[in-house]
């Protein structure tokens, strides 16, 4: 296969892979996604308390995109348009799903901690799979990469740590504890999936000065992100 095709492969076989973990565990168990998509959840969520909308209409994905927007201009100025493009596909794929599938009426199971593991594993495979096809999945995904690129020294995983404190903050007024904490531990799952880690001894990218990123998912280096 054309490795062109196989990077799109990849990264729109993620993309549904990613949708299908909130579809099937995330959303029916009233999990919080954590990042762009936790804070699409919140903003939902009052938008229903205010505005009679149906209760089978899935705002997430439309609200998730419309969040991304920004992210996309940002990305483009500091990544590729390729990158860009393969981003916004990503997104529009999650967006179109989560859009079209009927919702849940039950859990696929009972219990809460299977539904956050699997729903993690299931996400954090298909980030990784976005990731492989030399794109993301939107989202901080778009903003650590950025900043990565910008500042080599910044801590990716630092970002999402703050911004999911102050989301999960939110959700306990939302929620009660205990789906907090596991919002917590799905969250985790996720980031210990696909967090990047640092390979030494490898040529200069344009990535960072010294070090190019390997996504502990693959086990592969991406390809150096330059302006086409």
């Amino acid at each position: 296969m054309n490795k062109a095709y196989k990077q799109y492969f990849d990264l729109i076989f993620g993309s549904i892979l990613l949708t299908l973990g909130i579809y099937l565990f995330v959303t029916p168990n009233g999990i919080n996604f954590g990042g762009v998509i936790g804070l699409a959840q919140i903003i939902e969520i009052f938008l229903r308390r205010f505005i009679a909308i149906r209760s089978d209409a899935n705002l997430v994905g439309m609200i998730n995109f419309l969040i991304n927007v920004p992210l996309f201009l940002i990305g483009y100025r500091v990544m590729s348009r390729r990158f860009c493009i393969k981003t916004m596909l990503s997104v529009a794929v999650q967006t179109l799903l989560l859009s079209v599938l009927p919702p849940l009426k039950a859990p696929l199971v009972e219990d809460v901690l299977l539904n956050s593991i699997f729903g993690a594993i299931l996400c954090g495979v298909g980030v990784g799979y976005a990731l492989r096809g030399s794109g993301c999945c939107g989202g901080m995904d778009i903003a650590c990469m950025c900043l990565v690129k910008k500042y080599p020294d910044f801590k990716s995983g630092r970002l999402s740590i703050y911004v999911n404190a102050v989301l999960f903050s939110v959700c306990l007024f939302l929620f009660d504890l205990e789906t907090t904490m596991y919002s917590i531990i799905f969250s985790a799952i996720i980031w210990q999936m696909d967090k990047p880690r640092p390979v030494p001894c490898l040529k200069l990218s344009s990535f960072t000065k010294r070090w190019k990123i390997a996504f502990c998912f693959s086990g592969e280096i991406p390809q150096p992100v330059s302006r086409t």
